[in-house]
C-alpha cells in the first residue's frame, strides 16, 4: 500500500510537471500567427499615470487593445486620445516588456466575423474618456475592450466593478482636477488577467 501510494505522488507530480512545462512550451513557441481577432493584448507601461493605475489595481498592466485581423493584416484596436486601430507593430513598441495576450473563452469563428462591423459601425473614432466614466459616450482603453467584446459574447461573471484610488488619492486628485470618481463602476486592464472569461495564450515582445 505504501509503494501505491507513492507511485500516485510520483505519478501527480510527474503530470504536474508536464502540464507545466508542456505550458510553457506553447508560450515560448506563440507567434503574430497564432492571434485571432478578439483576442486581449494587455501592456506593461511604464508612464507615471501608468503606474498609478497598475499600483491601484494590484497588477502589472496599464493599458489594453483588442486584435482585429483583416486579410493578412494585424490590427490593434485601442482608446488612446479615441478609440483607432494601428498595427499590431507599432502597438507592442508602447511598452519594453512582453505583453500578455488574453483569448475570450466563448469567443467563435461566427463571432470574429462579426467583431470587424460591430467595431466600425459602434466604435471607430469614440473619444478617449478621461474622466474614466462608465455611463457616457467616450470610453477609456479597457473600458472599449470590455464594452465592444460584451456586445459580441455578452459576459456572465465579468462584470464592472467599483474602482478604487484611495492609495494615490493625492494624484488622482491633481490628474482629475476634482474629486476622484471613487467607487463608480469600471474595468482595468488587470480585470481581464484575473477574469475566468479569458485564457492565456502567450506573450508577444
Amino acid at each position: 500500500m505504501e509503494k501505491i501510494g507513492k507511485m500516485g505522488k510520483f505519478l501527480f507530480l510527474l503530470t504536474f510537471v508536464i502540464s507545466v512545462f508542456g505550458r510553457l512550451s506553447i508560450l515560448a513557441d506563440f507567434d503574430v500567427n497564432h492571434l485571432k481577432t478578439g483576442d486581449v493584448i494587455l501592456l506593461d507601461m511604464d508612464c507615471w499615470s501608468c503606474q498609478m493605475i497598475e499600483d491601484e489595481t494590484f497588477g502589472p498592466y496599464s493599458h489594453s487593445g483588442v486584435i482585429l485581423k483583416k486579410g493578412k493584416k494585424t490590427y490593434v484596436g485601442q482608446s488612446l486620445g479615441e478609440v483607432y486601430l494601428l498595427d499590431l507593430d507599432k502597438f507592442l513598441t508602447f511598452s519594453t516588456k512582453p505583453a500578455l495576450v488574453l483569448r475570450p473563452s466563448k469567443m467563435n469563428q461566427l463571432k470574429r466575423e462579426s467583431f470587424a462591423q460591430l467595431y466600425f459601425d459602434k466604435y471607430d473614432g469614440i473619444p478617449f474618456d478621461h474622466n474614466f466614466t462608465w455611463d457616457d459616450e467616450s470610453l477609456y482603453c479597457s473600458e472599449f475592450i470590455y464594452k465592444i467584446l460584451d456586445d459580441i459574447i455578452d459576459f456572465k461573471s465579468f462584470r464592472e466593478k467599483p474602482m478604487n484610488y484611495k492609495r494615490n488619492w493625492e494624484f488622482w486628485e491633481s490628474y482629475f482636477g476634482h474629486r476622484p470618481p471613487q467607487g463608480k463602476l469600471g474595468i482595468s486592464p488587470n480585470d481581464f488577467m484575473r477574469s475566468d472569461e479569458f485564457y492565456k495564450i502567450g506573450e508577444l515582445n
